[in-house]
Parts: C-alpha cells; structure tokens; sequence
C-alpha cells in the first residue's frame, strides 16, 4: 500500500506538505485500488489554481521522480486553501 507525506509538485507548483494515501477495497476474488490526499497553504501564499472550481487532471510528482495523475478541488477554510486530490489512475509510483 502507497502512503507519503512530505513535499510533492501538483500541477507544477510546488507544495511543502502533501498527504497521499492509497486504498484498497474488496472487488470479487480482488481488489480495487484508490488513492487521495490533501495539500494546504495560507490563503496569502495561494497559488493561481486556488480559487478555481474543479482543476483538470494534474500531475503530481514526488522528489524522487515519481509520478502520478490526480483529479483536484479546492477549499478556503480558516485562513488556508487546501486542495483535496483524488487520483486518477495508479498512485505515483506504482504500476498498477
């Protein structure tokens, strides 16, 4: 199972702290895997994506080159914008 926390790279900006956390739900003789996670700033120091309604698929990239597609939206709450990721496809990283 994939999870990370640390500095990771969302549709080209850089952010200091990104939670990623796959999951796996059963599906017959198998199971179904999905992953999500949240990145957070201060409203001061937002960048241009924040304050959009629904962001297209975006990359997201950890240090060590790993990649990933995700689905993002964002939220502005007590000062902060955090941008709540859904992945779209396998978690940076991980083939399938």
């Amino acid at each position: 199972m994939f999870i990370y926390q640390g500095p990771a790279t969302i549709g080209g900006v850089a952010f200091a702290q990104v939670s990623l956390r796959e999951e796996r739900h059963p599906f017959e003789e198998s199971y179904l895997r999905s992953w999500e996670g949240t990145a957070a700033v201060p409203v001061t120091a937002a960048p241009p994506l924040f304050g959009m309604p629904d962001t297209p698929t975006l990359e997201v990239e950890l240090p060590d080159g790993r990649k990933g597609r995700a689905h993002a939206s964002a939220r502005c709450d007590s000062g902060r914008w955090t941008l709540e990721i859904t992945g779209d496809g396998p978690a940076p990283g991980c083939d399938s």
